[in-house]
């Protein structure tokens, strides 16, 4: 059987993100091409002679590069204070152009073509970077060279970044500017925005849980045998991971689970777990058990707990 497409290609952020990623397992889709093609000037008119980039004018900056690169769709994006970068795939090659004290050219490209994901930039929130800066700087404490980049994260997943130089924390946001928050998986907020960012919209699992990874769910694969692990770290954006995997787990649908459904029972289970707020627990939701709606496993210290969606204790029931 052939393994599927995302079993066989992952992509990532550049060197920046994966060294805040060091514990996941993924290869980078970003790396310098030994050839390049000489800068090339455009003789269009540009928005600004300056060296800043124009007040309010990312977007058509933006608009402009994509003009002259001859595509809609991007592989890459990059902005700073001063500067604009768009990598297009033309004939199979990542093919880059530049916005620097006002001129528009062709210039080296820092990426190339693995297949990663095409997106079109003018989609996303990019109209106020000087704001994003501003929010990422709150959360990494730096503003030394902030660069704003939009690329494939995972598996399909296209994300905005910033970062800085020196590299500090890595601040993520989604494609309409909202910050990629860190999460207490204890809490309605936190676990509604947990679901939302895994289930993408899915209407069956097989499973979903909390553990030292973060909130994960197990959705069926489009292949047979094939199943994709979405995980959803504390503070990170998710990770997709397909795997073959001969589950007999009966699917379910995930929206019997709500926020305040979890976070009521996981309650429950420390109160009578006698566990506080900091100790660990882990928690899985399937229906491996033969009941019709999925019972929830709950273990800490070698100890067991199962409850159903109401709340009542099976766990002697199920062992």
């Amino acid at each position: 059987m052939p393994v599927p497409r995302s079993v066989r290609y992952h992509a990532a952020l550049g060197v920046t993100v994966l060294m805040v990623l060091t514990a996941c397992a993924s290869t980078s889709d970003i790396a310098t091409q030994p050839t390049s093609p000489a800068p090339v000037s455009s003789p269009s008119p540009t928005p600004s002679s300056g060296a800043m980039m124009p007040a309010g004018r990312a977007r058509a900056v933006v608009a402009a590069l994509m003009e002259r690169a001859g595509s809609d769709r991007a592989i890459k994006l990059k902005i700073t204070a001063n500067t604009a970068q768009v990598s297009v795939v033309r004939n199979g090659q990542a093919v880059t152009w530049a916005w620097q004290d006002g001129r528009y050219q062709q210039v080296p490209s820092d990426i190339k073509y693995l297949e990663q994901s095409e997106f079109d930039p003018l989609s996303y929130a990019i109209g106020d970077p000087k704001t994003l800066f501003s929010r990422a700087a709150n959360i990494s404490g730096s503003i030394d060279e902030q660069q704003l980049q939009i690329v494939e994260y995972n598996q399909g997943i296209v994300l905005m970044t910033v970062t800085t130089n020196p590299e500090s924390q890595t601040v993520f946001f989604r494609k309409d500017g909202t910050l990629i928050n860190r999460i207490d998986f204890d809490t309605p907020s936190g676990l509604k925005e947990a679901l939302q960012d895994t289930l993408l919209g899915a209407t069956q699992v097989l499973a979903l849980g909390i553990d030292s990874t973060g909130f994960w769910v197990d959705v069926p694969g489009t292949e047979t045998d094939v199943v994709e692990r979405r995980t959803r770290p504390t503070s990170l954006p998710i990770w997709r991971a397909a795997r073959r995997l001969d589950s007999n787990l009966k699917p379910f649908d995930p929206t019997v689970l709500t926020p305040a459904l979890l976070s009521a029972r996981i309650a429950e289970a420390r109160e009578q777990l006698s566990l506080s707020s900091d100790d660990p627990i882990s928690l899985s939701v399937d229906r491996r058990d033969g009941f019709a709606a999925p019972l929830l496993r709950f273990e800490s210290g070698g100890r067991l707990l199962v409850l159903t969606l109401n709340g009542v204790d099976v766990t002697k029931a199920v062992s």
